[in-house]
C-alpha cells in the first residue's frame, strides 16, 4: 500500500484528500464495511472506492456506484514526476464503504488500484529494503503463522531486492544486521508514540482509581449502614429467617444496586461523551455491540466488587444475636476495629485526591512552560504554509505569489526554510570533523534555508553575519572539494570545543570533501519539541527551500485574521486548483505538546471525578459520625463545652485521615512527577508550590464537606441531645 494525496472539488472549494494505492487483495486484508457496491470488482482498474464521508461530501448521497469520480493526482512521493500525471482524471465509484473512525491509523478516504505503471514510477525505492514509501500489511490465520513469518524474514532480506545504503556497507555481515524487517500488530500501532499511550495508560489508571475509590466508599457506607439494620435482621431471624437466607439477601440487594448504578453510569457516560472529546480533542463512543464484551465485563467487576463489598457486613448482621439486638439497649456494630477501617479508607481515598492534583498541577505547569517560555525568537507574528511544496507549480509561479505577498500591507517577510512543527525532520551529518582538529568528531544536524528565512524567524547572529544569496550551496563535484558557508549555533561551537562564537568565525567543518566554512554564529533557540535537547546545528543556503519546507510569513501591525485574509485574497487570485492552509506559530509548536495537553486534561477531569466521589464518602462518613455521637455531644454541651470547641473537635477528628493522606500522596506525586518531566530537554523545577496547592485544595474540600454537617451537630441543645439515645 502506497500512500498518496489528490485534490478533490467539492462544490467549488478544492480540497487535498488522502488517498491508498493498493493492490487487488485489499478488501481481503482490511475488512471495511462495504455499503454500496461490489468489494471483489471494486477496484477493477480505472475504479476506486470512497468512504461514505467522500461520498456524502462530494456528491450528497451514497447511492454514488457508477458514478464518475474527478480528481488530480499530486504524484506524492513519486521521485521524477510525469508531466501528465496530475492533469484531472476521472475514476468510476466502484464501491462505498464505511468511513472508519476519526482515531483510525489509517484515514481511509479513497482506495484506488496500484497498477503496474503506477508502481514502475516508485523506482528504485520499490525494489529496496530500508524504504518508507511502500507499507505491506498480511492477515495471518494466528500469532503461530506472525511468529513463522518473522524468522524467515531476515533469509528473504539476505536473498532479495538490495539496501538503499547497499554500497556503503561493509561486506563481511548479512544484509539483515543493517535492515531489520519484522512483523508487527497492527492493532497496537496507534500506541508506537510513546505519549498516546502513556495517554491511554493514565486514562485506564483513572478509570481503575475512580472505581477503587468508589468501591472503598461503598465498603465504608455499607459498614456504617450496617447498625442501623439490626433490628430489622433480629426481627427477621425471631420469625425464622435462617443465616444463608439473609446473606443472600443482603448480597442480593448489594448487586442489585450496584447494577443499578452501572446503567446510571452509562447514562451518565452518554451524556458526558461529547464534553470529553470536546476537551481532549477525539472522538470517543460506546460501541454497545462491538463492545458488549467490555460492558459485561464492567458490569460483572462492579457487582463482584459490590459483593465483595457488602460480604463483611453482611456476615457480621447475620451473626447477631436476635434477643440482644431487641433489647431496649443500644447495640452497635462499630467497635474499634470498623471505626478505623473507615478511617483507613478515607486516608486512601484522599491520598489518591491529593496524589492526582498535584500531579496536575506539575503537568500543568510544564504545559504553560512549554506554551510560553523563550525559544529564542518569537512564535507570534508568523504564520507556515506547506501548500507551496505542490509539485503543481513551477519555479515561475512560486516566486511572483512569494513576491506578491511581500507587498501585502502587515507582512514584512516571506522566506522559506527549516522551520517547526509536524513537518520538522532533522537532518544529520555523521563524523563532522574540524579542519584544524581531526581528533574532534560529532554529529551535526544541517538544516535548509531560503533567503532572508533567518531573519523572517527573527533570528540574529551573535557574531559574524547571516547567509545571503551569494552564500547559496554550490553542486557537489566530487572528488573536488568545495566550501560553503554557513551560521551554526551556540551549541555546536561548544560541542566542538571553540573557546567562544568569535573564534569559531573563518574555521571550516569537514565531511566527504566537503568544507562547511563558519561565517556566523547564532544563539541556541528551539524549533523541535521540548522533549529533545538542542543539538548542534548548521545552517546553509538553498535555491529551492520552498520545495521540501514551510513557506514562512512574518507580519507585524495587523491581526493574524486580516493577514490570512489578505494572502488568501492573492491566492485566489491566481486561480490555482490547488488548496492553500496556514498554520499559526503557536499551531505549528502546539503539535509537540498536543498530547501533553490531552494528558493533562485528562488528569484534570479524572482529579475532579475522583475528588467528587472522595467527597461523597467523606460527607456520608460524617453524617453517619455526627449522628452516631448525638450523646455524647450532649454530655460535652451539657459539661459547659462551647459549639465552637465542638466544631473543632469534629473538624480534627474527620480530618486527620485526610492530613495524614497528603503526607502520603507527597513522596507518591514527586516520584511520578520526577519521572515525567525527565523526558523533557526544557523543563520546570519541582517547586513546593506543586504539593502545596494540592494538598491545600485537598485540605479546603475536606473542610467544605464537614464544616456544615459538624456545625449543625455542634448546635443541638444538650437535652435534645440526650433523649436522643
Amino acid at each position: 500500500m502506497v500512500t498518496n494525496y489528490v485534490y478533490l472539488n467539492y462544490r467549488g472549494r478544492i480540497a487535498e484528500v488522502p488517498e491508498f494505492l493498493v493492490d487487488g487483495d485489499f478488501f481481503r486484508v482490511f475488512d471495511l464495511e462495504v455499503i454500496t457496491g461490489d468489494r471483489e470488482s471494486a477496484l477493477s482498474p480505472g475504479q476506486i472506492a470512497i468512504s461514505e464521508a467522500v461520498a456524502l461530501k462530494h456528491f450528497g448521497r451514497l447511492d454514488v456506484v457508477g458514478r464518475n469520480l474527478v480528481h488530480r493526482d499530486t504524484g506524492y512521493q513519486v521521485p521524477y514526476l510525469p508531466k501528465d500525471l496530475s492533469q484531472a482524471r476521472s475514476y468510476r465509484v466502484g464501491a462505498v464503504f464505511r468511513t472508519p473512525p476519526a482515531n483510525s491509523s489509517i484515514p481511509f478516504n479513497i482506495v484506488r488500484r496500484l497498477t503496474p505503471d503506477r508502481m514502475a514510477l516508485y523506482e528504485p525505492n520499490w525494489s529496496e529494503w530500508g524504504r518508507r514509501e511502500h507499507q505491506t500489511f498480511f492477515r495471518l490465520s494466528s500469532p503461530q503463522a506472525a511468529k513463522a513469518l518473522d524468522a524467515q524474514l531476515d533469509a528473504i532480506v539476505d536473498s532479495s531486492g538490495r539496501f538503499s545504503q547497499e554500497e556503503y556497507l561493509p561486506g563481511n555481515l548479512p544484509r539483515h544486521k543493517y535492515v531489520q524487517v519484522r512483523v508487527n500488530g497492527w492493532a497496537g500501532a496507534h500506541l508506537a508514540d510513546r505519549k498516546v499511550a502513556a495517554t491511554v495508560a493514565a486514562a485506564l489508571t483513572l478509570g481503575g482509581l475512580a472505581f477503587s475509590v468508589a468501591l472503598l466508599n461503598y465498603i465504608n457506607l455499607t459498614i456504617a449502614q450496617a447498625t442501623t439494620r439490626i433490628r430489622e435482621i433480629a426481627v427477621r431471624k425471631a420469625f425464622g429467617a435462617g443465616r444463608m437466607v439473609l446473606l443472600g439477601h443482603l448480597l442480593a440487594e448489594a448487586a442489585l444496586i450496584c447494577g443499578v448504578v452501572w446503567l446510571l453510569g452509562l447514562s451518565l457516560a452518554e451524556l458526558t461523551l461529547p464534553v470529553i472529546n470536546s476537551a481532549i480533542g477525539m472522538q470517543l463512543a460506546l460501541d454497545y455491540a462491538g463492545d458488549a464484551f467490555l460492558l459485561a465485563a464492567i458490569l460483572s467487576c462492579v457487582i463482584l466488587g459490590a459483593g465483595v463489598a457488602a460480604l463483611y457486613p453482611a456476615q457480621r448482621l447475620v451473626k447477631i444475636d436476635a434477643i440482644r439486638a431487641l433489647a431496649p439497649v443500644y447495640v452497635s456494630l462499630a467497635g474499634r476495629l470498623e471505626c478505623a477501617a473507615r478511617y483507613t479508607l478515607v486516608f486512601v481515598q484522599f491520598t489518591v485526591v491529593s496524589c492526582l492534583l498535584t500531579v496536575v498541577f506539575g503537568l500543568g505547569s510544564q504545559l504553560r512552560h512549554m506554551q510560553t517560555s523563550d525559544i529564542g525568537f518569537s512564535r507570534s507574528g508568523l504564520l507556515l504554509t506547506v501548500s507551496l511544496t505542490s509539485r503543481m507549480l513551477d519555479e515561475t509561479k512560486i516566486s511572483d505569489l512569494m513576491a506578491d505577498w511581500r507587498k501585502v500591507p502587515g507582512v514584512v517577510s516571506v522566506s522559506s526554510g527549516v522551520s517547526p512543527g509536524e513537518y520538522f525532520r532533522p537532518s544529520g551529518l555523521p563524523d563532522m570533523t574540524r579542519s584544524d582538529k581531526r581528533d574532534v568528531v560529532a554529529r551535526v544536524n544541517v538544516f535548509d534555508v531560503g533567503k532572508d528565512h533567518l531573519e523572517t524567524l527573527g533570528l540574529r547572529p551573535l557574531v559574524g553575519r547571516s547567509l545571503t544569496i551569494a552564500d547559496m550551496a554550490p553542486p557537489p563535484a566530487y572528488p573536488e572539494a568545495r566550501t560553503i558557508n554557513v551560521v551554526v549555533n551556540r551549541r555546536l561551537i561548544e560541542t566542538f570545543g571553540f573557546s567562544s562564537p568569535s573564534e569559531a568565525l573563518g574555521h571550516s567543518l569537514d565531511f566527504e570533501g566537503s568544507h562547511f566554512r563558519i561565517v556566523g554564529v547564532l544563539p541556541d533557540f528551539r524549533i523541535d519539541a521540548p522533549s529533545r535537547p538542542i543539538a548542534a546545528a548548521m545552517y546553509q543556503m538553498e535555491p529551492e527551500t520552498h520545495i521540501f519546507y514551510d513557506t514562512v510569513i512574518r507580519f507585524d501591525g495587523e491581526s493574524e485574521e486580516v493577514i490570512r485574509a489578505r494572502l488568501e485574497a492573492v491566492w485566489r487570485a491566481k486561480r490555482w486548483e490547488i488548496p492553500l492552509a496556514f498554520r499559526s506559530g503557536e499551531e505549528a509548536f502546539g503539535v509537540y505538546y498536543l498530547e501533553d495537553q490531552r494528558l493533562v486534561k485528562l488528569l484534570t477531569g479524572g482529579a475532579l471525578v475522583v475528588g467528587l466521589i472522595c467527597i461523597i464518602g467523606l460527607y456520608g462518613l460524617a453524617a453517619f459520625s455526627t449522628s452516631a455521637r448525638t450523646a455524647e455531644i450532649g454530655i460535652r454541651k451539657a459539661m459547659g463545652a462551647t459549639r465552637w470547641s465542638v466544631v473543632r473537635l469534629l473538624l480534627f477528628q474527620f480530618l486527620k485521615p485526610v492530613l495524614l493522606a497528603n503526607l502520603i500522596a507527597w513522596p507518591v506525586a514527586y516520584v511520578v512527577l520526577d519521572r515525567w518531566l525527565k523526558q523533557f530537554d526544557d523543563r520546570v523545577p519541582l517547586s513546593l508550590w506543586f504539593f502545596l496547592a494540592g494538598s491545600g485544595i485537598s485540605v479546603t474540600i475536606a473542610v467544605l464537606t464537614v464544616a456544615g454537617l459538624s456545625f449543625t451537630a455542634a448546635g443541638a441543645t444538650p437535652g435534645r441531645a440526650l433523649r436522643h439515645e
